[in-house]
C-alpha cells in the first residue's frame, strides 16, 4: 500500500523522508575500509530561479559535485 501513495502531493516529502518506516529494510554496515570525506571546492552560485524551484518541489536537501569536489551542500 505504501507504493500507492508514495508520490501523493500531500505525502511525498514525508514519504521520502521516512522510507525506513514504509518499506522493509535492513541496515548495512559500512565495512572496515577507510572512509574519505568529499573534498570541498569553491561554492557554486545557484541561479536566481533555483530558490523557487527548491520551494516548489519541497526539496529537503541539495548536494552538488563538480569534477569530484563538493560545491554545494544544503540540508
Amino acid at each position: 500500500m505504501a507504493v500507492n501513495s508514495l508520490f501523493a502531493e500531500a505525502k511525498i516529502v514525508h514519504n521520502f523522508s521516512h522510507m525506513q518506516d514504509l518499506f522493509f529494510n535492513l541496515p548495512l554496515l559500512r565495512g572496515d575500509g577507510p572512509v574519505s570525506e568529499l573534498p570541498a571546492g569553491p561554492q557554486a552560485v545557484l541561479p536566481a530561479e533555483a530558490e523557487q524551484w527548491i520551494v516548489d518541489r519541497s526539496v529537503t536537501g541539495l548536494m552538488m559535485l563538480k569534477d569530484g569536489v563538493l560545491v554545494q551542500d544544503r540540508l
